[in-house]
C-alpha cells in the first residue's frame, strides 16, 4: 500500500473530474491514512475559490485535518486570481517547484 500521494487536479469546479479528485484526496488522507499533496494547477485554481457548497466543504475540512493543498501562482496570475482571496491554509507553488512537490510521494493521480 502506498505511503504518500500528489493528486493534480486541472479542470475546473464545473468538470466532473475536479470533483473526483478533490474526493480522491479526501477519501485517502482521511480514510486510508495516505499523505496527501493536492495541486491545484491550470483551471483547477477555479476550484478553490471559496465558493459554498459541497467541494468547498471538502477544503475546508481537508486543511483543517492538516492536509496541503498547493495552487500554482502563475495559474492563478493568468485567471486574475489574487493570492488574497485563497482560504488561510492553501501554499502558493511556483510552478518550477511542482515537480519538487511531485518527488515528494510515492504516487501521483492526474484529475
Amino acid at each position: 500500500m502506498i505511503a504518500s500521494c500528489s493528486i493534480i487536479v486541472r479542470k475546473p469546479l464545473a468538470n466532473e473530474a475536479a470533483t473526483l479528485g478533490i474526493r480522491a484526496a479526501w477519501a485517502m488522507f482521511t480514510n486510508a491514512s495516505i499523505e496527501v499533496k493536492l495541486i491545484l494547477m491550470s483551471d483547477g485554481v477555479y476550484s478553490i475559490l471559496g465558493k459554498a457548497g459541497y467541494v468547498s466543504n471538502l477544503f475546508k475540512r481537508f486543511l483543517q485535518e492538516g492536509g496541503e493543498i498547493y495552487a500554482v501562482r502563475e495559474d492563478l496570475a493568468a485567471r486574475g486570481i489574487d493570492d488574497a482571496s485563497l482560504p488561510e491554509g492553501v501554499t502558493i507553488l511556483e510552478g518550477d517547484k511542482v515537480f519538487d512537490v511531485l518527488e515528494e510521494t510515492e504516487s501521483v493521480m492526474t484529475f
